[in-house]
């Protein structure tokens, strides 16, 4: 399970730069791209840094309440930020 403070480095073998794009077929895209890529029950592999060690893990993805989703979409100030690895 990821936990507060992991670093993602790659989705799907889609590395993560610093400034949270990934490369999907020979182009730089926001890191959501892959996200909406995706449905519920698909499997999702994560790379991530925990304390200095690589790790992997298979993420099977759960459909998202509907009142989630509305709240993501009108949450305007919402900032992510990631760590350079």
């Amino acid at each position: 399970m990821l936990q507060q403070g992991d670093i993602l480095m790659a989705l799907d073998g889609n590395t993560i730069d610093s400034a949270g794009r990934i490369n999907i077929d020979g182009e730089d895209v926001d890191l959501n791209e892959i996200v909406e890529r995706k449905y519920a029950g698909d499997t999702v592999t994560v790379r991530y840094l925990r304390d200095g060690t690589w790790n992997d893990i298979d993420i099977v993805l759960k459909p998202l309440e509907w009142s989630r989703m509305y709240a993501i979409q009108y949450e305007k100030n919402r900032v992510i930020s990631f760590s350079q690895g």
